[in-house]
């Protein structure tokens, strides 16, 4: 999936990227940090027993995409 595919499909979101116009594969969408891989989107939601936010370093670690 192109970023453009994922910006379709996503349309309630406003993706915005560092990486202005350029073609990335993205290869997992994701709310959970322990299932981010490189190129995964990891989502930030806040659920009844944590909340997302907190786990935003470990995914950028795991290679989560801007």
């Amino acid at each position: 999936m192109k970023t453009t595919d994922f910006t379709g499909i996503i349309s309630k979101f406003t993706v915005s990227s560092s990486f202005s116009g350029q073609e990335r594969e993205l290869e997992k969408i994701t709310a959970d940090s322990r299932e981010v891989m490189p190129g995964s989107v990891f989502f930030c939601v806040k659920g009844l027993n944590s909340d997302g936010h907190y786990f935003i370093e470990a995914a950028f670690e795991k290679g989560a995409t801007l």
